[in-house]
């Protein structure tokens, strides 16, 4: 179930928001690919990336800091565990609870060559702060609708504190 409806212009206000304490890294369109960049303000991201060509990894892994290597497949939450059972890393810890992650889902089957899908790993149902579903909606209107589910506590107090969005309709969950 959806935690929250949010337009397109709100999403990006918040993001902003988050901009002012945080470091933002998110889908930047190069030429005809995307890439996971840093960016200063939510107009600098493509909310309606297909898929980016490497990871977010390289973010939490500095390459000045470089201990190990890993295989590419590494999802952050493969990470979180490996790094944070028997001697966890204090490092790596301290970048991820500094890291508020905010997925976008993909609307419909994206670009071809991509198989996701084929090998279930499309849905996430943990492992960020919140996640955002595109609903619908049209740009003359505001831009594209998000559900929201929020994925922590730390998801859930942004979105409630900012008073952004509204409760979802039977609408929206079907969407």
């Amino acid at each position: 179930m959806l935690d929250r409806v949010l337009e397109e212009n709100r999403l990006r206000e918040l993001i902003d928001d988050l901009s002012k304490s945080r470091r933002i890294i998110g889908p930047v369109k190069r030429d005809d690919h995307y890439f996971y960049e840093p960016v200063t303000r939510a107009s600098d991201l493509d909310l309606g990336f297909n898929y980016c060509v490497y990871s977010p990894k390289h973010h939490f892994f500095p390459s000045h800091e470089t201990l190990f290597t890993f295989n590419q497949k590494n999802a952050i939450r493969l990470l979180d565990r490996v790094f944070s059972r028997n001697y966890p890393d204090e490092h790596y810890a301290a970048r991820r609870r500094n890291t508020f992650i905010l997925g976008i889902d993909c609307p419909r089957p994206c670009t071809e060559g991509v198989f996701c899908r084929d090998m279930k790993s499309n849905a996430a149902t943990d492992g960020f702060d919140l996640m955002c579903y595109p609903i619908g909606g049209a740009a003359d209107k505001g831009g594209v609708r998000y559900g929201v589910v929020f994925g922590t506590k730390a998801g859930r107090e942004l979105i409630l504190y900012a008073q952004a969005g509204a409760r979802p309709t039977v609408e929206d969950e079907r969407a």
